[in-house]
């Protein structure tokens, strides 16, 4: 498996340049899930893809990836020519070498069983189960993680103090807050009932919502009534 030609090798670099985007999206170690989505959770946000792969650490541009995208890690977009066809080629290499197998900094394809100690620290990717046939290169999809997003990073009073009354859905108290900051207009707007939905939305400055609260607001289930709400405040009607 080491001696795949031109065209595998810059295909493994723009798949090794999509983990690095991923990455610092996420954070070390992430999951691969079948359909080619990346996340932490053991499935994908669907509930439907389990995890098939592990990524441990980026990977620096070595002499391989400097022939593929670079643009990828230097404007931290994702790259995915190719990828698609990629992920149906390490579906082919399970029947050479078998699960599980890993591919290590420099592009190569090993069967995990029978790495040296220095291939060890090399280990970019540990790959073990196959891919979905139609599988692509879907980046980091954003779900309900939101609310553990939320519960984990944040600590200070106000947030903790909205976390409560949220949870208790007590309109009552949530009437006396004053000041939201993003991370709390992100919980009120992922976790909060529709009542205390509609009266953050008409306690809100016109315009006041950036366009990750806004889309947020748009996929809510009862989204007609929210957005009326918070258009006729806006409006001054």
């Amino acid at each position: 498996m080491e001696n795949y030609d031109a065209n595998v090798s810059v295909a493994t670099g723009q798949f090794l340049n999509y983990l690095n985007v991923c990455g610092r999206k996420l954070g070390y170690p992430f999951l691969l899930y079948s359909n080619g989505e990346c996340g932490k959770k053991l499935v994908s946000s669907d509930s439907k893809h389990n995890a098939v792969a592990k990524v441990f650490m980026s990977c620096g541009v070595t002499e391989m990836l400097q022939t593929s995208a670079i643009s990828a890690v230097e404007h931290d977009t994702i790259e995915a020519s190719g990828g698609e066809d990629f992920l149906r080629y390490l579906n082919k290499c399970a029947p050479n070498i078998g699960f599980p197998f890993v591919i290590l900094t420099d592009g190569r394809i090993l069967k995990s069983s029978f790495l040296t100690n220095e291939e060890k620290k090399m280990v970019v990717v540990k790959v073990l189960r196959a891919f979905v046939n139609d599988a692509k290169l879907l980046g980091v999809v954003e779900d309900v993680s939101l609310k553990e997003k939320c519960e984990k990073s944040d600590t200070d009073e106000a947030f903790l103090e909205l976390k409560a009354i949220i949870d208790d859905d007590d309109l009552e108290r949530f009437e006396k807050l004053r000041n939201f900051n993003h991370q709390m207009k992100m919980y009120i707007l992922t976790n909060a009932s529709q009542r205390i939905l509609i009266v953050f939305l008409h306690r809100c400055k016109p315009n006041t919502l950036n366009p990750e609260e806004f889309d947020l607001l748009w996929s809510k289930n009862n989204m007609e009534e929210l957005l009326d709400a918070y258009f006729r405040w806006v409006s001054g009607k």
